[in-house]
């Protein structure tokens, strides 16, 4: 895409609260409005559940800078982790991270969430890309 990708992202757990065993870190191109990658991350792979999100957003632009792809713009939630790296590794590359507050991502998704849905059906681990 001209300009670079404009990525939303987001991660879920199976379960509420600090004892998730997965977590499942979903990226949607905000203008063509498709899922780009879907990672799942088990909690046994990082320090604990709470950082599912970082390492599955980790893996996501893994991918992405292995296919060549520039990203322009990440809208995130304000999860810390997120922010620190980002601003660590992404910020100086050009990308711009937009943080939206608590509570307003799913609005902002409204029409994403049901292609998320869609798209996630019968989805095998390995990626969309």
């Amino acid at each position: 895409m001209d300009g670079g990708l404009v990525l939303a992202g987001d991660c879920r757990s199976d379960s509420p609260g600090h004892c998730a065993k997965y977590g499942s870190y979903s990226l949607i191109e905000d203008r063509v409005n498709k899922v780009v990658d879907v990672q799942l991350v088990q909690s046994s792979e990082v320090p604990n559940s709470s950082w599912c999100e970082l390492e599955g957003l980790k893996r996501s632009v893994g991918l992405l800078r292995g296919k060549d792809l520039h990203l322009a713009t990440l809208i995130t939630d304000r999860h810390r982790q997120v922010a620190k790296w980002v601003r660590e590794e992404l910020s100086p590359e050009g990308t711009r991270h937009i943080i939206l507050m608590c509570g307003t991502l799913p609005k902002v998704w409204g029409r994403h969430w049901m292609q998320l849905q869609k798209s996630v059906t019968n989805y095998s681990c390995g990626g969309l890309l």
